[in-house]
């Protein structure tokens, strides 16, 4: 018999109890989906950006920031509520399961938790702007599995590191949606100035719409898939790290 992570077993339990809650997936899939219908068809095929229409350009953006907002802030309030308002963090770790195991439960609870956001922003993709606006190669679901795992290591540390539950917004007001929009999500960052250009460059969002954006793999693509990669192993053992050492 196949056993499965009790993390992983427990978040999705609690997924689904949300999932059933209107209220809750409006409130995670509401600006993707209204960038994607105000956008896509307020400019549509009538742009160009890089060789192609503006629709195709938004699509895997708007995939990669869904993939992030979803993954980093659900992670970061499951983990967040748990330690400072349910007070379940601290049974999780005295009980028989390994920090490994915590890591996981919580990395794969965020990557099905991007999964299922992207899926239905890519199917309503689909259905209003064809096939041909979704990213389908493999640098482009590469990209995306790893801007899911990242973003959500980071916000399990994010959730074992804050002090208060309004700490989680300051992160995301503050750091993830200015990243959602300076990372090349809605526009390319060429006509920015050089330094700044490069700064931005170098976000993890910004690595990720590349891949999303690319159709083989090159020499940019190799670079940004390490870049993630080496992130999230940076962040798997910070949260292993922190794990290790917790206490209430």
């Amino acid at each position: 018999m196949v056993s499965i992570n009790p993390i992983l077993h427990r978040e999705m339990l609690l997924l689904r109890k949300k999932t059933l809650r209107l209220g809750y997936l409006f409130s995670t899939l509401l600006f993707p989906l209204l960038y994607l219908f105000a956008f896509g068809w307020g400019l549509g095929s009538k742009v160009h950006l890089n060789g192609t229409t503006y629709v195709n350009f938004l699509v895997p953006g708007l995939l990669a920031m869904t993939a992030m907002n979803n993954s980093f802030n659900l992670s970061a309030a499951s983990v967040g509520m748990g330690r400072l308002f349910s007070r379940t963090m601290q049974p999780i770790l005295i009980s028989p399961v390994s920090r490994f195991s915590i890591v996981n439960g919580y990395l794969y609870a965020g990557i099905i938790r991007g999964m299922i956001a992207c899926t239905i922003v890519a199917a309503a993709a689909l259905l209003l702007f064809g096939s041909s606006s979704l990213p389908l190669s493999l640098p482009a679901l590469a990209g995306l599995l790893l801007t899911m795992s990242f973003f959500a290591l980071a916000g399990l540390l994010a959730g074992l590191l804050i002090k208060d539950l309004e700490d989680i917004a300051v992160i995301t007001n503050f750091i993830i949606m200015p990243m959602a929009f300076f990372s090349g999500t809605f526009f390319p960052l060429d006509n920015m100035p050089a330094a700044l250009r490069n700064s931005l460059g170098l976000l993890p969002l910004s690595q990720a719409n590349l891949l999303l954006r690319s159709h083989t793999f090159s020499s940019g693509t190799l670079y940004a898939l390490i870049v993630l990669s080496l992130l999230c192993i940076c962040c798997y053992l910070a949260a292993y790290t922190h794990l290790h050492h917790y206490q209430e």
